[in-house]
């Protein structure tokens, strides 16, 4: 690492924060590729900059599992526009990747025009690291989960799953510790009826039971005990 690095000295209070962890994905930057917010919201909280174009976009779980499917091919082609936003009618744009059969879309719904989600999709997509990617997805019994689990299964990048139920296959986590999140969320009082992608939105919920530095750093061992 340069010597001049400066680093923000409140990420030291990151949860089981680890020096060497956190130097490795300085000097080898983690491509997160995720289905949702959950990639960017884990960038911001260990302010780490968008390595990844898929920043504030949201998928449906078929398309997602057909782009990560084929990273290398998706992600030579250009982003197109699918439906522009609207913002009288509080529409966001749709963008697209990949030409007919294997034309996947996705919702940019943090975007007020498509020309705002493209520059931001190309300016991001410069800083992927094809060497260091790591592939999260999220999904229940209610999305098309059999093909979704192939999918994931196939997967040779580091990569994590969150499943509601127990699976005995590597890189799956049990969303059953929603039930501690959920709990400690009717001790604060704070809103519950969430599903499992909005508890993986507020990255406290991951962080209480994931060791992320471990977990992008490609370690097996990253899920914590209870503190």
């Amino acid at each position: 690492m340069a010597r001049n690095r400066v680093i923000n000295a409140s990420v030291f209070g990151y949860a089981r924060f680890d020096f060497e962890k956190y130097i490795s994905l300085i000097e080898r930057p983690v491509t997160i590729i995720s289905d949702d917010c959950w990639g960017g919201e884990i960038y911001h909280s260990l302010l780490l900059p968008f390595s990844s174009p898929t920043i504030n976009i949201a998928w449906d779980k078929s398309e997602y599992a057909k782009f990560i499917s084929d990273l290398p091919y998706y992600l030579r082609e250009p982003l197109k526009c699918e439906r522009e936003g609207r913002f009288n009618t509080g529409e966001h744009p749709i963008g697209s990747l990949g030409e007919n059969e294997r034309k996947v879309k996705m919702d940019l719904i943090h975007n007020l025009s498509f020309d705002e989600a493209k520059e931001q999709w190309d300016r991001r997509k410069e800083r992927i690291n094809f060497d260091n990617i790591f592939v999260k997805f999220a999904f229940d019994e209610t999305n098309d989960w059999q093909e979704c689990m192939r999918v994931f299964d196939a997967l040779e990048y580091k990569k994590i799953c969150f499943f509601p139920s127990p699976q005995s296959k590597s890189g799956y986590i049990n969303a059953g510790f929603y039930k501690r999140w959920v709990r400690w969320n009717v001790l604060k009082e704070r809103v519950v009826s969430y599903r499992i992608e909005d508890y993986l939105r507020d990255t406290r919920c991951t962080r209480s039971a994931i060791d992320v530095l471990s977990l992008l750093n490609g370690e097996k061992n990253y899920f914590r005990d209870s503190d």
